[in-house]
This record gives C-alpha cells, structure tokens and sequence, in this order.
C-alpha cells in the first residue's frame, strides 16, 4: 500500500529526493569521487528537507492570526532559500571539494531565493496581478503580508498620500 503504482498497477519508482543527482554522479565517475557523490547527495538531502520544513511552516501559519515578520522571513528562507542554495551548492560540488566554497555558494543561493519568493509573493498581494491576491484570499502569512500586519497605523508608508485629495483643503472655517 505504501508503495507508488501506476495505472496499470505495475510498481513504479518511488520519487528521488534529489532528481538526477544518480545520474549525475554515473557521468562524473570517472572525474568524482565517491566522496563528491555521498555530498551532492547529502546536499540534495538537507536542500529539499528544509525546503520541506518551510512548507510546513507556510501550512500552519495559515491557520494562525498573526506571524511575526522574523518567523515569515525564516519560513521564506527554509522554504525558498535552501531550494536555491541547494542548486548553486550541488552545480559548484560538481566543479570543486572545496567546504568553504560550497558554504559561500550557498549562502548565495539562499539569498538569491528569498529574493524571488519575495518577489512571488508581492505579486501574491497586487489585486492587479495575475495572480488577483491570492496570497490573502488564501490566508497566506508571507513576509509582505505579516509586514503589513505588524504595521502600526503610525508606520510611515511609501505609498502613504502625501497630497491631501483634491477638494480637502484641511482648513476649517
């Protein structure tokens, strides 16, 4: 029961953690060490169990009122980030052995992904994106959205109306 199957009831492969890292590994051999293919796998791992951890993050924080800005950005960063870290580390594993270097890419890659969640998810509150809001209508406690949450009516905002609207001239009299 606990094993995938496909239609036609022949047993298929259960899923890879890291898809075509195998083979990745077969291709290099001649080049990797088997060292180099137990830590592209070992990053591959760690990557999509983080990744995974944020995803639970962003489940439960749907069905919690309020979410502070550091645990959204910590939910980004396991969520988005590691992803991204992941797949710079394992195409820098490929090149060189070197720990530090693996450690400098990936902290690259995590950061380049928090900056294309956050991106995704300022498309997830514009009412005229594409994606209409989804993020609220969904209950989604992204970093804009706890951002905006956390704001006090006194915080400053960029988009706040400087120029009272035409016709109030803030006068009495």
């Amino acid at each position: 029961m606990g094993r995938h199957r496909d239609l036609a009831g022949a047993r298929a492969t259960p899923p890879s953690p890291c898809p075509g890292w195998r083979r990745v590994a077969r291709r290099g051999r001649a080049n990797a060490s088997p060292r180099r293919a137990r830590r592209i796998a070992d990053l591959c791992a760690r990557g999509y169990l983080a990744a995974c951890n944020g995803e639970d993050l962003d489940l439960l924080f749907e069905t919690q009122a309020a979410v502070s800005e550091e645990q959204a950005h910590e939910m980004t960063r396991r969520k988005a980030g590691s992803l991204a870290a992941m797949a710079c580390q394992v195409g820098a594993a490929v090149a060189v052995d070197d720990p530090a270097i693996l450690e400098l890419v990936g902290d690259f890659g995590r950061h380049v992904g928090v900056v294309a969640q956050l991106l995704n998810d300022l498309a997830g509150v514009d009412p005229d994106s594409a994606s209409r809001g989804s993020d609220l209508r969904r209950g989604k406690k992204t970093l804009p959205i706890a951002y905006a949450l956390a704001a006090p009516a006194t915080r400053a905002s960029p988009h706040r109306r400087v120029v009272p609207p035409v016709g109030a001239t803030g006068r009495s009299g």
